[in-house]
């Protein structure tokens, strides 16, 4: 470090007053070097300088040359001395290709101390946000900043949550030392601070940018979340929450939602172009990271509060984002922050599609608990709410898309036909969701995925029934039958009677695929007209109650008294919480 130290003065000292360590780039433009010979030398000096910023290896932001600190700042933070000529944003444009240069070669094994990744950030978002398309920096000059930055997870979390990763949860592992990080290092004896608005600013700059790399390298800021959350280290857990509720909380205020759904980006889509997209429709990589985010926490977006009551006694929507909860894995979400976010996810085909194959997911694993425990609340309230949010986010999409009644109703299905299409890649999200799931109901975050090990599952999500809840109790009833025809569970006792389920196959809304798995089609047109099978009086939801009817369930589960019930009554009971539910989301899920 003190050869680091001696060697960066010595440069910088050279290219006073000038450019610093700055200038070497363009000294080592030329034929004196071959490219390749040019780039291992720019790597070297960027590896240089990361370790000599970093805090866990000895190093400090201070010990850097004063020209990268100027330009790791911007001038929207740099306070010049008496010495200096004020830092203007044409000047650090031009430091910022050079730093760029030195950064784009290192190590990716090496990460940058807290401070200067923390800046790096900082600045790179500050510029997008202020400048963006009307400077002369391009994506391929700042991803390499934001690249090194996002390399340091330490400084993304605070980033996210305007807080140092050095006390809770750390404090409760003595071995660490109680006021610092597993870096080794107190990061609250560095002068970082900045405000909620600027790091908002700076979130909503990084995202509204068009990225060359379709927003692949700024989605490093919060990919950690989701990977952290599977760890079975309870600092990487309580890390990861912590960082997801302050990002949900960030990223749906009224104000940024209006931010990040108009960006002023116009994208083609289907040969139709639309004016001033969300920015997951052209940030496409970072709208999966979004997704991401939903999946590991899914649980807080089905099973968050919806109403509560105000001092004058109405009931109102639940708003803001709570606080992160190890113990169950969750964090309480307003319903209109959640569909603020589920509207970006809708924003973009592809995390639709992910985020509806999720949504039944959910629903499927939540059942297979309802055949456990009778507990028809918590299996039907989490799927109705999920739901009930997807509707309201395509709906919002639409309306930003200045889709009419019939493009919506065409796009709604287009999601839903790739969402069927791509369920048998997305099961493998079982584990995620069902630990998630089992989290958050204190089942143990293995307890589903242990239920489902030898089965291999697939959920086709069905189209949503909309506003008709004589509709949506038919499709929960199929939604059911289907799970008990294809479940292994112990506690059904009888399954519906052959012929019923002949009756439905000869009707076409019963298949049986190449896995021997039964699938229930609620879309078929035999359901028009009453469902009345042709040339006979007998209608289809008759077959469909009495094959309900005649089977059998015992719930196991010691923490519930449920007697055994016939599947026709818990189908009943289901689809009354559900549409209760489900009102009330939509009720209070717009703003």
């Amino acid at each position: 470090m003190a050869f680091l130290d001696a060697f960066y003065e010595r440069l910088e000292s050279e290219n006073t007053p000038g450019p610093g360590v700055l200038g070497v780039p363009a000294q080592m433009e030329g034929e004196h070097l071959t490219d390749e010979e040019r780039e291992y030398a720019l790597g070297v000096l960027g590896d240089g300088l990361l370790a000599l910023s970093d805090e866990s290896l000895g190093g400090s932001y201070e010990d850097l040359p004063r020209s990268v600190r100027r330009v790791a700042e911007s001038p929207q933070y740099y306070e010049h001395g008496e010495d200096e000529v004020p830092y203007s944003w044409v000047l650090y444009e031009n430091d910022v290709r050079a730093l760029s240069n030195m950064l784009q070669h290192t190590d990716e094994d090496f990460r940058g101390g807290y401070e200067l990744s923390v800046n790096l950030s900082m600045s790179s978002g500050t510029y997008t946000h202020r400048i963006g398309e009307n400077g002369f920096l391009t994506s391929e000059d700042m991803t390499p900043l934001i690249e090194v930055s996002t390399r340091n997870e330490d400084a993304s979390y605070y980033i996210l949550t305007g807080e140092h990763p050095n006390t809770d949860p750390y404090a409760s592992h003595p071995a660490l030392g109680m006021d610092q990080s597993r870096s080794g290092v107190d990061y609250t004896k560095l002068d970082i601070y900045h405000s909620s608005e600027d790091r908002s600013n700076v979130i909503e700059g990084l995202f509204t940018y068009e990225w060359h790399d379709k927003g692949e390298t700024v989605s490093q800021l919060i990919d950690w979340i989701s990977d952290k959350s599977e760890s079975d280290d309870p600092r990487d857990q309580d890390m990861s929450g912590k960082a997801a509720a302050s990002f949900v909380g960030m990223v749906t205020t009224a104000e940024m939602q209006e931010a990040l759904t108009s960006t002023g980006v116009d994208v083609s889509e289907d040969g139709k172009e639309y004016n001033s997209a969300s920015f997951t429709a052209f940030n496409t990589e970072l709208a999966h990271s979004l997704a991401d985010i939903f999946d590991s926490y899914i649980f807080s977006f089905a099973e968050s509060s919806v109403s509560e009551t105000n001092e004058n006694g109405e009931e109102v929507a639940t708003t803001g984002v709570g606080d992160y909860i190890s113990e169950t894995n969750r964090f309480n979400i307003g319903p209109q922050e959640r569909a603020s976010y589920m509207e970006y996810l809708m924003g973009n085909d592809d995390t639709a599609t992910r985020t509806i194959n999720s949504a039944a997911l959910y629903q499927n694993l939540a059942i297979e608990i309802l055949l456990e425990n009778g507990n028809t609340s918590t299996a039907s309230r989490g799927s109705a709410s999920l739901d009930a949010l997807i509707e309201i986010a395509l709906e919002a999409e639409a309306e930003k898309r200045s889709l009419d009644l019939t493009e919506t109703k065409e796009r709604k299905e287009k999601l839903y036909g790739y969402a069927i299409e791509k369920a048998a890649e997305h099961s493998e999200k079982i584990p995620v969701i069902g630990k998630s799931i089992g989290w958050g109901l204190n089942l143990g975050p293995d307890w589903i995925i242990e239920k489902l090990v030898d089965q291999e599952t697939t959920v086709r999500p069905r189209l949503p029934s909309g506003e008709n809840a004589e509709t949506r109790i038919r499709q929960n009833e199929l939604i059911l039958l289907e799970k008990i025809m294809n479940s292994q569970s112990e506690n059904i006792e009888q399954k519906p009677p052959q012929h019923l389920i002949e009756t439905l196959i000869e009707a076409n809304v019963c298949t049986i695929n190449k896995d021997g798995e039964i699938e229930l089609n609620q879309s078929s047109e035999i359901w028009q007209d009453n469902g009345r099978l042709e040339g006979e009086f007998l209608e289809l939801d008759d077959v469909l109650a009495g094959a309900l009817e005649n089977t059998e369930i015992t719930p196991t589960d010691s923490r519930t008294e449920r007697k055994p019930t016939d599947a026709l009554d818990l189908a009943g009971e289901y689809s009354e919480e559900y549409n209760n539910r489900h009102d009330l989301v939509k009720n209070f899920g717009k703003r």
